[in-house]
């Protein structure tokens, strides 16, 4: 799937805008990028892929399933699961919860190419 130095990232974001937004970003920066509109997508993805998976970017809030249940899911399958929390709401209760469950932080949107550059760095499995 990947090459021996290229990191792998999972964006999971309802909204198809935001996906293709930092996938651009990461792709540019020299990541590969797998895509997941939702949580079951992401779950699906992740059982897939995790053994190549460095880092998760999901949103906090979609519809149905929360990136926190999501999050769950992902963690009950793989304890060491990396997840990088995003949404335009900082003060959302889930992203507290999250936190204190083992998400690693959170990147406030809008955010700018550098900001986000700078979280997936800091967290991306090394």
């Amino acid at each position: 799937m990947k090459g021996k130095e290229q990191k792998v990232i999972l964006v999971c974001d309802d909204e198809e805008l935001m996906r293709q937004v930092a996938g651009s970003i990461l792709e540019r920066a020299g990541y590969e990028v797998l895509y997941a509109a939702g949580g079951v997508e992401a779950d699906r993805i992740y059982h897939l892929h995790s053994s190549d998976i460095d880092l998760v970017l999901m949103d906090l809030s979609m519809p149905g399933d929360s990136g926190l249940d999501a999050f769950r899911r992902l963690k009950s399958f793989d304890a060491e699961v990396r997840v990088l929390f995003s949404s335009g709401f900082q003060d959302d209760e889930r992203l507290q919860i999250a936190l204190q469950e083992g998400a690693l932080g959170f990147l406030q949107k809008p955010y700018t190419m550098e900001r986000m550059l700078r979280m997936v760095r800091k967290y991306v499995r090394v």
